[in-house]
């Protein structure tokens, strides 16, 4: 068993994110001191299994690449979105339904701030500081992944495994 330590990042009190190329790397970098240590080639490998913690929100461009930082489910930016949300009695109606409850860092409260800060209709710019590739954000599953999604988005990138 192989871990590494990997940073969660603060830029803003209350902001919880992480880089996702140096998650990537990280994951590469444990595969391959595995299979150095086990004596495995990675052509004997059939499968992966892939497991996460937790939510979160993962935005990809159209070609797939990071659009800025992972924002984690501890992330709390979000805040003033489940409090309105609350009081309209989202909460209620929604849980029957998902067995979810709502809170800041779940991926549709994200997914909604990030939507109204493509949009202009969010005051604060949460997203990133240079909001130029923002309108780019094609708002599809393919682009609005959890952890474990993103990983097998790159997973299939051949050319990003490097072992």
């Amino acid at each position: 068993m192989k871990r590494l330590p990997l940073c969660a990042l603060s830029p803003q009190p209350g902001w919880a994110e992480r880089d996702m190329a140096e998650l990537w790397q990280c994951c590469m970098a444990v595969i391959r001191e595995l299979l150095t240590h086990s004596g495995v080639s990675g052509e004997q490998i059939v499968g992966i299994g892939i497991s996460a913690q937790g939510k979160g929100l993962f935005l990809l461009d159209k070609n797939d690449k990071p659009l800025g930082n992972a924002i984690l489910s501890s992330d709390r930016r979000a805040m003033e979105i489940v409090r309105r949300w609350q009081e309209d009695g989202i909460p209620e109606k929604l849980y029957p339904l998902t067995r979810q409850t709502l809170w800041t860092g779940h991926p549709g409260v994200a997914v909604t701030l990030a939507e109204r800060a493509r949009t202009g209709t969010l005051r604060a710019n949460w997203l990133r500081d240079d909001d130029a590739r923002l309108p780019a954000l094609v708002f599809n599953r393919r682009q609005r992944l959890r952890r474990e999604q993103y990983f097998r988005v790159k997973s299939l990138q051949h050319e990003s495994w490097g072992i």
